[in-house]
């Protein structure tokens, strides 16, 4: 089988919300030895969008969101175990990441998420509709690096925005990297808001994570 058939019956299978056959799917191809992280950004993620932009035309129900997101958890969990068997066992930084306030989607964060941890970060995932102190708490709790924000919607885009407004305003703002995406979201809406930057895909923001990190950690040597 090529690897985009491996990919296409993974993608179908989060999007029926089939976790056995998801796991069944990201097993083969961990054994296969096809990148995992090629398989989260060419297979997982599609189906992420694709349910995604399903339910917010109401053609399928919230249980068949959280069936999906189910599936989608137990192949990234496969698919990112191969990660975290060669992650260093010094912890690459600390990540505050959470969906703002008023906003409930998470299927993107969570991918991102595990990713992260796959990648050695350590993480504390804050959840869905989180409010901008809440955040910061956390942050100022664990002494976090990065701060990664998450929005689906345009309507709940302020609330990332409000996180860097209320930094400055306690500030601490040069504390923290605030990294943000989702849906919703674009590179000149980080620029606008004064986010220290933006990625399109789970892959690409843990790259940006961890290339902010080490430039911070440099800035400090």
């Amino acid at each position: 089988m090529r690897e985009e058939e491996f990919f296409v019956e993974l993608r179908e299978a989060i999007i029926a919300g089939d976790v056995q056959r998801a796991k069944e799917c990201a097993a083969k191809i961990v054994e296969e030895g096809i990148d995992p992280l090629k398989a989260i950004e060419e297979a997982v993620q599609p189906a992420a969008r694709i349910v995604g932009e399903k339910f917010e035309r109401l053609e399928i129900f919230l249980v068949d969101l959280i069936m999906a997101a189910d599936a989608m958890k137990a192949a990234t969990e496969i698919l990112t175990s191969v990660i975290k068997a060669k992650r260093p066992l010094k912890p690459a930084g600390k990540v505050v990441i959470a969906t703002v306030q008023g906003d409930v989607h998470d299927i993107g964060k969570n991918i991102v998420a595990a990713l992260l941890v796959a990648s050695g970060f350590e993480v504390y995932d804050l959840g869905v509709d989180v409010p901008a102190l809440k955040i910061i708490e956390k942050a100022e709790e664990v002494g976090a690096d990065v701060i990664a924000l998450s929005a689906l919607m345009t309507s709940t885009m302020r609330g990332q925005r409000d996180v860097i407004d209320m930094l400055k305003a306690m500030g601490i703002r040069d504390k923290y990297i605030v990294v943000v995406g989702g849906g919703a979201t674009t590179a000149e809406w980080a620029r606008e808001i004064g986010a220290d930057g933006w990625a399109e895909t789970a892959p690409e923001g843990v790259n940006l994570i961890r290339r902010l990190v080490e430039e911070k950690k440099g800035e400090k040597t």
